[in-house]
């Protein structure tokens, strides 16, 4: 009884929950039958489980655009960290690469020095090597273009070969060991008192020089020196000289 004078008291009718009558004046007085109100009862019943569906499905999708929201911010610093560690690696690509052509510059330079010191017949004015595969070129007095040190006669090549080799060890502050195959092969006697003073100052430089030679040069200079002959019968013999 109690409950139904608190369903009229919401309702906002003055109906008394005891009356016999009260079931006749509530369809009077309510807008719809009793009938047609059940079934819109059923109907908000059906309407509020789907609506409590919808919610759960809601709060499910909101869980998951939270997921989705943090891994794209993880994402986001994750491309920060790689665009930044890619930047880094480009820098350091051009630093190296600069430094590259820095040093290339430097033996360059150094190896046109070494061979001016070797020859009288300064016939190049600039010694260059390829960035890509380290070819060395010369550049002829008198001449527009480069050419291939290759073409040059066979005494300028054993020079010009010495003369980059001792450039790359003082560039590179490599003096550990030269080992030199008759380096004098193809230069005339009239450049080779230079180029065996060259090659002892060189050998003053380094802490071991190997020397492989028909000629009689840097003997001076030498700690050991091992004399190879060949006998009538064609056997070898290897002495130490002292």
């Amino acid at each position: 009884m109690s409950e139904i004078r608190e369903a009229l008291e919401k309702l906002g009718l003055a109906l008394k929950p005891e009356d016999r009558e009260l079931r006749l004046r509530l369809a009077q007085q309510l807008p719809v039958q009793p009938e047609e109100l059940a079934k819109k009862k059923n109907d908000l019943e059906e309407k509020q489980a789907t609506l409590g569906t919808k919610t759960g499905r809601r709060e499910e999708l909101e869980g998951k655009l939270d997921t989705y929201e943090t891994t794209l911010e993880r994402l986001k610093k994750r491309i920060e960290k790689a665009s930044l560690a890619r930047r880094l690696a480009e820098g350091f690509e051009q630093g190296v690469e600069g430094r590259r052509k820095d040093y290339l510059k430097r033996i360059e330079y150094k190896a046109l020095e070494f061979y001016k010191t070797m020859t009288d017949q300064h016939v190049y004015s600039a010694i260059s090597m390829d960035p890509e595969d380290y070819a060395v070129s010369v550049h002829p007095r008198g001449l527009t273009e480069q050419i291939p040190a290759t073409r040059v006669g066979g005494g300028h090549q054993t020079i010009l070969a010495l003369a980059v080799r001792l450039a790359l060890l003082e560039t590179l502050g490599f003096r550990s060991l030269l080992i030199l195959d008759e380096p004098t092969y193809g230069v005339d006697s009239e450049n080779l008192p230079q180029l065996a003073s060259q090659l002892g100052e060189a050998s003053r430089q380094l802490s071991q020089m190997i020397l492989v030679t028909h000629h009689d040069i840097c003997q001076e200079e030498a700690s050991n020196i091992i004399e190879v002959t060949v006998r009538e019968d064609g056997i070898s013999r290897a002495e130490v000289k002292l």
